[in-house]
């Protein structure tokens, strides 16, 4: 693992999940990350973002959000793919004591789905003040019978610091002992810098 970016937190809280992925091979019993993005947003700002769930996850899903600085918290809405709207707007029809949480003092909000509608969902945040603002979605397999699809990633070489040499990005997309063929993989590389290339990676089949 290698955490390189003190502003983007969301590849820290990646790096401690797969730190406390259990290995005893029940993929049912595991939280798996859907999608993980940070947002740098300016004072009265908004960001969009989405992520799809397929019909391998959907049990004990959370949503979670976390902001940089201090002030007024942002205001988080997702809504599902049919349409329903989940906010932490306390005075607003779209907010769920059963659903939302949040901790001003810790920076966080949570959404905790039981089951997830499959599909795409959407989250919008809007803010008071300038925030960095992190997103994490995690959820488990469906069933007990049912596998999630999972993509496992890596490099052929984790010593880059010397240059000149080629490193291979790949990437392994299972479900269960199944290798998933003709999936789209697009490989994010961030830079010491800080600067983020996406690699879209060929399946060859192997």
């Amino acid at each position: 693992m290698f955490y390189n970016d003190p502003d983007d937190v969301t590849a820290l809280k990646e790096t401690f999940k797969q730190i406390a992925h259990t290995t005893d091979g029940d993929q049912t019993s595991n939280p798996y990350q859907i999608y993980g993005s940070t947002h740098s947003i300016i004072s009265n700002g908004n960001a969009v973002g989405s992520f799809n769930m397929d019909s391998s996850v959907g049990k004990d899903s959370v949503f979670s959000f976390s902001w940089s600085n201090g002030g007024t918290a942002p205001t988080f809405t997702v809504t599902s793919p049919s349409g329903t709207p989940y906010c932490t707007n306390t005075g607003s029809s779209c907010y769920n004591p059963s659903v939302v949480s949040v901790d001003s003092s810790l920076g966080t909000a949570a959404f905790r789905f039981s089951t997830t509608e499959v599909g795409q969902w959407v989250y919008n945040i809007q803010t008071t003040s300038t925030q960095l603002v992190s997103v994490m979605i995690t959820s488990m397999a469906s069933s007990v019978g049912t596998p999630p699809i999972v993509a496992e990633a890596g490099l052929s070489a984790t010593d880059v610091s010397t240059g000149g040499q080629a490193i291979v990005v790949y990437a392994k997309v299972t479900q269960g002992h199944q290798a998933i063929t003709g999936a789209v993989v697009d490989a994010k590389i961030a830079s010491t810098g800080g600067t983020v290339t996406t690699l879209r990676l060929v399946d060859t089949g192997s």
